[in-house]
């Protein structure tokens, strides 16, 4: 029966759609950084210009708002799995990462 249930299917549809687009996203910060970093490490040579300063400022900026968006995705997806652990959508998850 195509889509049978529907819940089930939906809430996982869902943590795959949210996943992902916390994956994008910081593989796209990944990358920003990664460059913001290499132009950082050309300040105060001959590379360095009022255009690179103000490239960097930019870059700077959309680096903030992207971590914003990441921040926003990763709450969505925690609410995702919260939702389809509530429904018996599998078990396990628990712990939660230490960090520092």
């Amino acid at each position: 029966v195509p889509g049978g249930g529907g819940s089930g299917s939906d809430n996982n549809d869902e943590l795959s759609r949210e996943s992902k687009a916390v994956a994008g996203l910081i593989f796209q910060m990944t990358t920003n950084v990664s460059s913001f970093k290499r132009a950082v490490d050309t300040l105060g040579t001959a590379k360095d210009t009022r255009d690179l300063r103000g490239k960097l400022n930019k870059q700077r900026e959309a680096i903030g708002l992207m971590a914003k968006d990441a921040s926003v995705a990763v709450k969505r997806l925690a609410q995702a799995v919260t939702q389809a652990s509530s429904q018996g959508g599998g078990g396990g998850g628990g712990g939660g990462g230490g960090g520092g």
